[in-house]
């Protein structure tokens, strides 16, 4: 299936049951940019995972309901989900830009001559 029609299907997806965000993240001093769909589906959230990569497992519910299945990208994948599925999306649009927007603080490595 063409790649850019595989990317509207899944922004629509995402769309209705996924999370675009960026969320606080160890303690709060830090946040995380995540998108990630949970469902029943185990077929469709294998080929989400098939298509972006990133995290696929079934999730642990009460044992009267059926098994859910979460997948998942985070920090720069997540970024490059978004970037592949912006021009698509409807009401995660904002999630998708912050999460776009999102760039890591890094650490400055500061040397001593001895």
């Amino acid at each position: 299936m063409n790649k850019n029609l595989l990317n509207a299907y899944f922004a629509g997806l995402i769309d209705g049951e996924g999370t675009v965000a960026v969320f606080p993240h160890k303690g709060g001093t830090l946040v995380r940019p995540v998108i990630k769909v949970d469902m029943t589906c185990e077929k469709t959230i294998r080929a989400l995972h098939a298509h972006f990569g990133g995290y696929c497992a079934v999730k642990k519910t009460d044992k009267k309901n059926k098994p859910q299945w979460r997948w998942e990208v985070t920090f720069q994948k997540a970024r490059n989900v978004a970037l592949e599925i912006r021009p698509y999306l409807i009401t995660k649009a904002d999630g998708a830009d912050a999460v776009i927007a999102y760039t890591p603080k890094r650490s400055l490595l500061v040397t001593a001559n001895i």
